[in-house]
């Protein structure tokens, strides 16, 4: 009784609408396996972040069938001792105490530690399934043929991220002789290429001995606000376990305004910079060979480049900037 009432507690709790397809990583499974008076047929496991999720559909059950428990565990587990799912998505309507319906879909969602299950050797999901007439079996399907594992791909290659830069021009673009950014960014990953596009706001640094500082602050710098657009490019030449090295490329446009002694500037600047990088980034999933960049990146960036401004101005740039990102969707 202690069994049952735990398996209809989790099926209570787990009674929602359950969407595939937003998994950071997934894996197709189309492995369609008959036990007993049971056909099923499962469909796809995924990941995103601490879940673990598996989809299938019961394609033929006999009247009266209940599910009572489903869990995750490796070929060589004893049957249904794995690790137990925490939801169960259902069709809409459907209620845990509900028997199973002939081409119903099932969505199972498992607690963080299935993970490592998950993106083993064979994979195999157990159902525990009560009949009309009150009798218990667990019905096994393994989700791999013999003992490889699942072929898992990312699901998701568009990013969301935050850029802030601190940049200096030796030679001055006007009366600027620093800027300091902070630029929203979106990318989308394209083999192992990163493309970005950011916009954000900042402010243009101009020193005492050319503009007016504010007596108010302890600084010698007067501060415009400016918004800065630019583009890149970004690929990764190494990266081992949780760190990366690459190399960045970027266009960036901003129009710098200066309070200067002689009277207010403001002016369009660009430039190209090229920028190395190390980052701390998301460590691989499993034996999946996924994580890295494509999943969650902090870097630290030494842009190098040439800003040329509408005034006919032009100056080296060099800056140091902190770049993340997160593969969202």
């Amino acid at each position: 009784m202690t069994r049952l009432y735990r398996a209809a507690t989790l099926l209570a709790l787990g009674v929602e609408p359950v969407v595939v397809g937003c998994s950071a990583i997934r894996a197709p499974v189309d492995r369609t396996l008959t036990r007993g008076d049971v056909t099923a047929h499962v469909e796809e496991a995924g990941v995103r972040l601490t879940e673990t999720r598996v989809a299938l559909s019961v394609q033929r059950v006999p009247p009266g069938l209940k599910l009572l428990k489903a869990s995750l565990s490796a070929s060589s587990a004893p049957y249904c001792e794995g690790i137990d799912a925490e939801k169960l998505g259902r069709r809409a309507g459907a209620g845990a105490s509900e028997p199973l319906a002939s081409n119903e879909r099932l969505v199972l969602e498992f607690p963080e530690k299935a993970l490592n299950v998950a993106v083993g050797p064979a994979p195999r999901l157990d159902l525990l399934v009560q009949s009309a007439q009150g009798t218990t079996r667990c019905l096994p399907f393994s989700l791999t043929a013999g003992e490889a594992p699942l072929d898992w791909t990312s699901a998701q290659h568009f990013t969301l991220g935050l850029d802030m830069a601190l940049e200096g021009y030796p030679q001055r673009i006007g009366s600027v002789a620093h800027t300091v950014l902070f630029l929203g960014t979106v990318g989308a990953w394209v083999d192992r290429f990163h493309f970005v596009v950011g916009a954000g706001i900042g402010g243009a640094e101009c020193p005492e001995d050319r503009c007016h500082v504010d007596e108010k602050t302890d600084g010698n710098f007067n501060e415009s606000t400016v918004f800065p657009v630019q583009a890149g490019v970004q690929t990764v030449l190494w990266e081992p376990s949780e760190w990366s090295v690459g190399v960045s490329a970027r266009y960036r446009v901003v129009k710098l305004l200066a309070d200067a002694h002689e009277g207010h500037e403001s002016y369009w600047a660009h430039g190209p910079a090229l920028a190395p990088y190390v980052a701390l980034v998301m460590p691989p999933l499993g034996n999946t060979g996924l994580g890295g960049s494509k999943q969650a990146f902090l870097g630290l960036e030494v842009p190098v480049g040439y800003t040329f401004a509408e005034n006919g101005d032009h100056s080296l740039s060099v800056g140091i900037v902190i770049s993340t990102f997160v593969t969202a969707f």
